[in-house]
């Protein structure tokens, strides 16, 4: 999805990086990345894959919150900021990191942020097995206690529209597109014991992705917009 908005040798800032999976990756393909992540574990396990793989040239770390982009050198702009695996999700005001990407992206940039859904089919369907607490989660503008690798704390749903709010009156969106719409989240891909059923259902979602009816109906979404100032 991303790659479909970059230019050759494009400019990458990323948010909540995380072991540097995607900065590799970029990398790999000649883009240079700004990887930041707010956790020091995270950067040191980025800074190893970026060792190992000779990227150091391409990609740079920096420890910094998605909600203090101000304190990145405010005179380098960016081709594109990207966000996946949806960290961005542990905001409860998207405002508070969408109003620095005006200071950050270069007239005609990008912004591609991976997310989580307020719907899922998935989800919702197991009210049908009576689990009405995973079944409507997601509904809850409040926020829903989460927790990983033994730390606590809270994710919130964002629809495309409340990106755009957040992002301010300068972006158009370009593209959206939805993920684990027919095939299931990740944590339940285990009970898929038949793999080619598991592989049909991910090739339905590669037809499906971008079809009004379903693109908000996924797991997750890709949200790519323009900064038009």
């Amino acid at each position: 999805h991303t790659e479909g908005f970059l230019q050759p040798s494009s400019s990458i800032l990323e948010l909540n990086a995380g072991t540097g999976i995607d900065a590799c990756h970029f990398a790999e393909r000649g883009h240079s990345v700004l990887a930041t992540d707010i956790s020091e574990k995270m950067l040191a396990e980025a800074n190893l894959k970026i060792e190992e793989r000779g990227l150091g040239k391409l990609v740079k770390t920096k420890q910094c919150s998605f909600t203090e982009l101000n304190r990145l050198n405010a005179d380098r702009k960016f081709d594109h900021i990207f966000s996946n695996f949806g960290g961005l999700n542990c905001v409860d005001d998207f405002a508070k990191v969408g109003r620095h990407f005006n200071q950050l992206l270069k007239p005609g940039g990008y912004a591609t942020l991976v997310m989580i859904s307020p719907f899922c089919i998935w989800e919702t369907s197991l009210a049908l097995k009576g689990n009405f607490k995973l079944a409507f989660r997601r509904f809850k503008r409040s926020g829903t206690p989460s927790h990983l690798e033994g730390v606590e704390f809270k994710t919130y749903y964002f629809w495309p529209s409340d990106l755009k709010k957040g992002l301010g009156g300068n972006f158009e969106l370009k593209d959206l597109e939805g993920l684990a719409i027919f095939a299931p989240p990740p944590y339940l891909e285990g009970k898929f014991k038949n793999k080619s059923s598991l592989n049909r259902l991910f090739s339905l979602d590669d037809r499906v992705a971008r079809w009004p009816m379903f693109r908000l109906a996924g797991d997750h979404f890709i949200a790519t917009f323009q900064y038009l100032p």
